[in-house]
């Protein structure tokens, strides 16, 4: 691969990590923790309301370590791969 596609891939990996290190450094869990056990903060269908963005931050957080499981499997599998069909072929 080109050393300038690799320094792209490099970019890109930066910034995900960088990103994904501020979702979870965020405070905002613990500011809603505080919020929800104020009296009468919200009405029942606001509460439904949360409830179901709480359930879509979840599941998108779940396929988001699924692919980043399945980018490292896939990415140590090119070489595992290629290392073995070289040895193979010999």
């Amino acid at each position: 691969m080109p050393q300038e596609n690799i320094a792209k891939m490099e970019q890109r990996l930066n910034a995900l990590k960088k990103d994904s290190q501020a979702l979870t450094n965020a405070n905002v869990y613990d500011q809603l923790l505080q919020i929800i056990h104020k009296p009468g903060w919200t009405t029942v269908a606001e509460s439904l309301f949360l409830e179901n963005t709480l359930d879509l931050i979840s599941a998108q957080m779940q396929s988001l370590t699924r692919a980043q499981q399945g980018l490292l499997e896939a990415a140590n599998a090119v070489g595992t791969q290629q290392a073995a069909a070289t040895t193979t072929n010999r």
